[in-house]
């Protein structure tokens, strides 16, 4: 008999990843009843005791007899314990389940790691399908942490890298936490629940809601960044009016989401921080929130570039129409000589008291060889404007 715990984020069938949702639930505000504080007042009344305004958590157990008998991956499995945890607007399942077709004896190997690992995540799954407190939702992935004593040894295969490894030392009971990428190793003297394994756990799920809220802009951020390159000039004005309004979302997620790991490492104490903190690291947590950082930059820095490129042809149509313009308003205003030195009475010239004498004279020239006169200007300025076209067309194709 093999003791785990197991940990997954879950997620609504239906659920669709979009800034909208992800704001929603960084925003959303804790029950009431989730509030604890135990620092009187204090930010931090001693070591282990603090107050959260980001991280908090709200625990609801589950009834263990619905799993009585329950059956993953042709696997029994014992469901000891079960609850969910809601943070930040998401919910985890956290479970303590025994495999009783596994064993740890003599050298202390799985005989198959993978087949363990996959009747696991399928236990994670089951037990979310039997859970009718949980309704229509399903694990995203499942952290699997095995429970050993401190006198058992780390069965071969089960760790991946070089784990992080965390020490608390207590009176009564101590624990090494040996923490991985997907499977990890709890050493605790004691396999009934305490005040520290309860903040072990805390902290196993503190470190889950940062890391798929990173996750999750990594993928958006994605989609969106080849979106950007595939699908650019295909969008109208309006669509791209709201991408380059989603990427600005983007960066404001972004300054959200830290919120969370600031509070970690900040406010939260104790075996909890030492947990989630660590995890994060095995995880590699500070890497990818810096190569998503710079992917929001850099599809930021692309849009403004796709955008400057737009407006520069805008531009340029909007001075092609107004030197259209100007062309026919060469001819208007011949027009409008003509029509207004022929206004006045046949006797008298508009103007015939003005000492320069423009509209008479102009009554004296034929209209047509005005009108000429225009047209001929108005098509010298066409055929500069599309000379300067054809030249400029030549100097970008190199």
């Amino acid at each position: 008999m093999v003791s785990f715990l197991i940990v997954a984020p879950l997620k609504p069938a239906n659920y669709v990843m979009t800034p909208a949702n992800m704001l929603e639930e960084m925003t959303a505000k804790p029950e009431e009843r989730c509030l604890e504080d135990e620092t009187e007042g204090l930010r931090m009344a001693t070591r282990v005791s603090f107050a959260t305004q980001t991280l908090v958590q709200c625990w609801d157990e589950l009834d263990s007899p619905q799993f009585e008998g329950m059956i993953a991956d042709d696997q029994l499995i014992k469901v000891t314990a079960a609850a969910i945890s809601t943070c930040r607007g998401k919910r985890f399942l956290a479970a303590d389940v025994e495999l009783e077709d596994y064993r740890t004896d003599g050298k202390q190997i799985f005989d198959d790691v993978l087949k363990l690992e996959k009747t696991l995540s399928k236990a994670g799954v089951k037990i979310a399908e039997l859970a009718h407190e949980i309704g229509d939702e399903s694990p995203m992935w499942v952290g699997r942490y095995l429970r050993l004593t401190q006198d058992e040894a780390i069965p071969e295969g089960w760790l991946l890298g070089s784990p992080r490894v965390v020490r608390i030392d207590h009176e009564e009971h101590s624990f090494k936490v040996h923490l991985a990428w997907g499977n990890s190793v709890l050493f605790v003297e004691k396999k009934e629940r305490t005040k520290d394994w309860d903040s072990l756990v805390r902290g196993l799920i503190d470190a889950q809601v940062i890391w798929i809220e990173l996750d999750s802009l990594a993928t958006i951020s994605h989609r969106n960044l080849i979106n950007l390159y595939s699908g650019y000039e295909g969008m109208s004005l309006r669509q791209r009016s709201l991408f380059y309004d989603q990427l600005g979302e983007y960066q404001g997620l972004l300054a959200l989401h830290q919120l969370s790991y600031d509070e970690l490492k900040l406010s939260v104490q104790g075996v909890r921080r030492e947990v989630a903190v660590s995890l994060l690291e095995a995880w590699g947590y500070s890497g990818v929130l810096g190569r998503v950082d710079r992917r929001i930059q850099d599809a930021q820095a692309v849009a403004l570039s796709l955008q400057a490129k737009s407006e520069r042809g805008y531009r340029k149509l909007i001075e092609w129409i107004l030197a259209f313009l100007a062309i026919l308003g060469l001819v208007e205003f011949a027009l409008s000589v003509i029509s207004t030195a022929y206004s006045g009475p046949s006797r008298h010239v508009p103007g015939h008291d003005s000492p320069m004498h423009i509209m008479q004279y102009i009554r004296t020239i034929n209209a047509d060889i005005i009108v000429a006169v225009a047209m001929v200007l108005a098509l010298l300025a066409g055929f500069r404007l599309f000379w300067q076209f054809i030249r400029g067309r030549k100097v970008v194709g190199g």
